[in-house]
């Protein structure tokens, strides 16, 4: 089965107006990324806007994926969409799936997220990332909690 990113279709849709979609999680890739499955049964790979889970190395990269996956797979999510890009929120049953893995403990916010959300999204998944931390929630219970873009320069090769 052929993979597309979901990136060609919006360019028929104007930037500043969000395109909401609908697709079946086909599977969880990681705690930040997933392949959808469309109406023709194409598959979609999307990075969940504003977050970045742990890399496979990392120590807490399986709970990230293993919970997405517990919540997602199989289910019919929403895509909203308000930039040409990869990077999607995603909604199930209305719930930001971002700011549950972040509210978990699973992820980081992404260093890049104020290009890929709202102002007032941005708030609120910095204020859950916070709240983690504070209660030592998930990832934030490790010694040293490394953001994925920070281990990835330390290891590379």
């Amino acid at each position: 089965m052929k993979i597309y990113y979901l990136i060609f279709p919006l360019l028929l849709f104007p930037l500043a107006e969000a395109v909401a979609l609908e697709f079946k999680v086909a599977y969880v890739v990681d705690g930040d990324t997933i392949t959808l499955q469309d109406q023709n049964k194409n598959l979609h790979k999307i990075q969940i806007a504003g977050i970045d889970a742990p890399e496979k190395s990392q120590p807490a990269w399986r709970r990230a994926k293993e919970g997405l996956s517990e919540k997602l797979q199989d289910k019919v999510v929403t895509v909203n969409k308000t930039t040409i890009s990869f990077r999607s929120q995603i909604f199930l049953n209305g719930e930001d799936v971002g700011l549950w893995q972040l509210t978990r403990g699973r992820a980081w916010v992404d260093r890049n997220a104020s290009e890929q959300l709202l102002a007032a999204d941005l708030k609120k998944y910095q204020q859950a990332q916070l709240n983690a931390q504070q209660k030592r929630i998930g990832l934030w219970q490790l010694k040293e909690a490394i953001p994925p873009w920070e281990y990835k320069l330390r290891n590379r090769p």
